[in-house]
């Protein structure tokens, strides 16, 4: 019987309006490919440990050989939008019964930007707080733990498909995400909603 649902944060509760690679991209006129292939691991990086944003964008311009760090403030707020998704906070609400968590690979300079959907969920569990991140098992074993459940009992949905895989391999349901019609058809089929 499920007794659980966790869900990824980005592109499922809601979206940012441009990712980080674009708006190097846009602003370097270097390609988002050489960008993520150059930066990857400084994001990822970030994403499970306190990194100070100026030393971010100094880490990032010495690599690209850029001068974002002049432009951080404006980019960062460019970053920081958030919109969350309605049809999906509005299935989140109907699963009343059921305990609910929130996995995010996430750099803690934007936590505070994202803390208005926090109140849904039984458990919050971000990357940057842990030191692991997805698809590391350890994030999604903590957060069974913290909700008190095993595997078989709780349903994960992400969309990122490999994120999804690790979960399933853990033993989770998985729901690989791709808007809120489809959600509301795989939670049905799992008799939650």
């Amino acid at each position: 019987m499920i007794k659980a649902i966790i869900f990824d944060s980005g592109n499922v509760i809601g979206k940012s309006k441009i990712g980080v690679y674009d708006i190097i991209s846009n602003k370097t006129k270097i390609s988002k490919e050489k960008v993520k292939e150059s930066i990857k691991d400084i994001i990822h990086e970030s994403q499970i440990k306190e990194i100070e944003e100026n030393v971010f964008w100094k880490r990032v311009d010495g690599r690209l050989g850029t001068t974002l760090k002049k432009d951080s403030k404006k980019i960062s707020r460019a970053l920081s939008y958030f919109e969350i998704d309605k049809g999906v906070i509005g299935i989140i609400r109907k699963l009343g019964k059921y305990k609910r968590g929130l996995i995010s690979n996430i750099s803690s300079s934007y936590i505070k930007k994202r803390a208005n959907v926090n109140n849904l969920f039984n458990v919050v569990i971000r990357s940057c707080e842990i030191g692991y991140r997805k698809p590391s098992k350890e994030i999604y074993l903590l957060a069974l733990k913290e909700l008190g459940v095993n595997p078989k009992e709780t349903v994960y949905v992400d969309d990122t498909k490999d994120h999804v895989e690790m979960a399933e391999n853990l033993g989770l349901k998985g729901i690989v995400y791709k808007n809120p019609d489809q959600l509301r058809k795989e939670l049905k089929k799992l008799k939650i909603l």
